[in-house]
């Protein structure tokens, strides 16, 4: 051996690569007698030991096996499956609104610790980020199904929107579910929404008591960008809604978690509110707001894998519990709860009788019309805030049965003193709805109209006030007397086919309306409405902040009323547009034609 210094040193190894002999057997070691003559010497080859014969360091290494302390392992061994959620609520410390959902290999600490999302305070809200197939449904499974194992229906709730895929309905059957709606459940998802807003106008508000039957909301949301697709679709308003719900929320138990496949998918209003971040392997790993050099390294991890902000990657727990899968335990847990449930969803009806539905303050221009669906009570239009109504909607929807309800209301609610209804009826579909006093006048064309809009301009413009008339009797409107009178048309397209709208006599009186006791209420089909609604007196009244009805109509029709976007609805359903106020759906009150 050679050493620094040039100086050479003698050594000697031992072979340890050789045959091991052993010593087991015993060795006859007495003095014999030379028998040896000189001759040949006999031809015996070595006994063949064969491949398997073990050599002296083998032998070595089977000696020293279980003799003193193990060495210390560097690295952890690669999992090679994910854990369970068994496995993660038996090494996590419960807290309220706390759930374990992966382990992260601390690999410089040579250990995994248990990933938990506190969904309290500042982090109440939660978003799961992950290209297709990265295990998004999977870590929403996991979320809700820790919470459920520490909370009871009263404590925590959930309602689902599965854009997803169809992974979260199998937490559907758990009582602290109130509703999983799929992609074609655009009505149930929509109602979903609304109820959960009219939860906390009625915390906010503090009409609401403490024990609501609800505890903590979550809002889950599979699919967010296939849900922005069916907000576009005609179901106005759903991420405004829950965006505004991510901004409220927190202060009264509604919480809001989403899966998005990009972090770009998320509107910066949205984005901001979600404390709770959880990625998972992205289709580009530039976008990472975590790590992006440690997103580098998912490309080909399977799914459920993902990255903490410090860059330790994580493996999410599958949703077993109890030793069953997510609908098993689910199963499990509605036969423990007792009968304690989450509140569900209820849904507007697809026919409610003009008759079932009360009527609190009505008036002369205070008329309801059906049920609305955010709070799932009776809904009136206002005609002294907005003295006009236009109706749209395609043919057989319910436009003339929306008139017909109008009328019966007014007619039911007011006496002939305080309403006076002139009807314009080409096809004769009002024809009987009103045969009590209060019809001053049933018109069957556009002639017949004309004719009589001339006396009721004039009587209409003795009511505008004079030069004598007071301050204090503007405010009371006192300077006349007499009924609402109120202008129904039906089918207007059809009094201005041949391009005159006898209507057009009433422009200088419509902005006086409200001082005048006028209201006009046009029907019209919504196809071909958008380039009609430029015309004179609808455009006016569109200027006017004119209430409106959206039936259903086709999505190619555009924007109509308002932002309202037309959609197919169900004979009867419309939505509601009046100027500062929510739209809203309503289900109009049915009233059979006589």
């Amino acid at each position: 051996l050679k050493t620094s210094d040039g100086r050479l040193v003698r050594l000697r190894t031992a072979f340890v690569s050789g045959t091991e002999t052993g010593t087991d057997t015993p060795r006859d070691v007495r003095p014999r007698l030379f028998t040896c003559t000189s001759g040949p010497a006999d031809d015996h080859p070595a006994p063949d030991r064969g491949e398997d014969t073990p050599t002296v360091l083998d032998a070595a290494l089977a000696r020293l096996v279980g003799h003193g302390a193990p060495a210390h392992r560097m690295w952890l061994p690669v999992p090679v499956t994910s854990p369970t959620l068994d496995d993660l609520l038996a090494q996590h410390e419960q807290t309220p609104l706390s759930a374990p959902i992966a382990l992260v290999d601390n690999a410089f600490a040579q250990r995994r610790d248990v990933l938990a999302v506190d969904l309290t305070g500042a982090g109440g809200h939660a978003a799961v980020v992950g290209a297709t197939r990265s295990g998004k449904s999977t870590v929403l499974c996991t979320l809700l199904l820790a919470l459920a194992a520490a909370h009871t229906p009263a404590e925590v709730q959930f309602y689902c929107l599965d854009f997803g895929g169809g992974t979260l309905a199998a937490v559907a059957d758990l009582p602290h579910t109130g509703v999983v709606a799929g992609p074609g459940d655009g009505e149930l998802a929509g109602r979903t929404v609304a109820q959960l807003q009219a939860l906390i106008r009625r915390r906010e508000s503090g009409r609401e008591p403490v024990a609501d039957g609800y505890g903590e909301v979550f809002l889950v949301v599979d699919g967010w960008g296939a849900l922005r697709a069916v907000d576009e679709e005609g179901r106005p308003g759903m991420e405004d809604a829950i965006t505004a719900m991510a901004m409220h929320g927190l202060a009264y138990g509604v919480h809001v978690i989403v899966a998005a496949s990009r972090w770009a998918e998320l509107r910066p209003a949205l984005k901001d509110q979600l404390g709770t971040r959880i990625e998972l392997r992205l289709g580009e790993p530039a976008e990472s707001e975590m790590d992006r050099t440690a997103a580098r390294h998912l490309a080909d991890s399977p799914p459920g894998t993902g990255i903490t902000r410090d860059g330790r990657l994580f493996r999410v727990a599958r949703p077993q519990l109890y030793g069953m899968d997510a609908a098993g335990a689910a199963d499990d847990m509605r036969g423990r709860s007792a009968g304690r449930a989450a509140v569900p969803v209820r849904l507007l009806p697809a026919l409610v009788q003009r008759t079932s539905v009360p009527a609190p303050g009505a008036s002369a221009t205070h008329v309801t019309i059906g049920i609305g669906e955010s709070e799932l009570r009776p809904l009136a239009i206002d005609f002294a805030e907005s003295s006009h109504l236009i109706v749209l909607g395609d043919t057989c929807c319910g436009k003339t049965a929306a008139l017909r309800t109008l009328c019966a209301q007014l007619t039911a609610t007011c006496t002939p003193q305080q309403v006076e209804l002139h009807i314009v009826d080409v096809r004769r579909t009002l024809l009987g709805a009103v045969d009590t006093g209060h019809l001053a006048g049933y018109l069957m064309s556009a002639g017949m109209l004309g004719e009589h809009l001339c006396g009721l301009v004039e009587r209409l413009r003795t009511r505008l006030p004079g030069a004598g008339v007071t301050q204090q009797q503007l405010r009371d409107r006192s300077w006349w007397s007499g009924p609402e009178i109120y202008l129904i048309v039906d089918d207007y397209e059809l009094i201005t086919g041949a391009g005159h709208d006898p209507l057009a006599a009433l422009l200088e009186l419509l902005p006086h309306a409200r001082d005048i006791g006028l209201h006009l209420v046009l029907a019209r089909r919504a196809g071909g409405a958008a380039r009609s609604m430029f015309t004179a007196v609808p455009s006016t009244l569109r200027e006017l902040g004119s209430a409106g009805l959206l039936m259903s109509a086709g999505p190619e029709e555009g924007a109509l009323l308002g932002s309202a976007r037309p959609a197919r609805l169900p004979p009867g359903r419309a939505t509601l547009v009046v100027r500062g106020r929510a739209d809203e759906r309503v289900q109009i009150g049915w009233s059979a034609p006589p």
